[in-house]
């Protein structure tokens, strides 16, 4: 995985961590078990996806 300069702080590679395990399509009560959150919403908050990931989950309904 390549290093991301903006990775200073836990609560940065939680955000990171959340948000590549979405994109690895694991399932978001999985994710919030490993991660140790105790509601979906906060998986959520927490996750998120590139814009590269949204165009090529678009392009699989081709």
């Amino acid at each position: 995985m390549k290093f991301e300069r903006w990775l200073n702080t836990v609560h940065d590679w939680r955000h990171h961590w959340a948000s590549h395990c979405v994109m690895a399509g694991i399932d978001l009560i999985t994710i919030m078990n490993m991660g140790g959150w105790k509601s979906l919403r906060m998986v959520q908050r927490y996750s998120s996806v590139s814009v590269d990931h949204m165009r090529e989950s678009i392009n699989k309904l081709n």
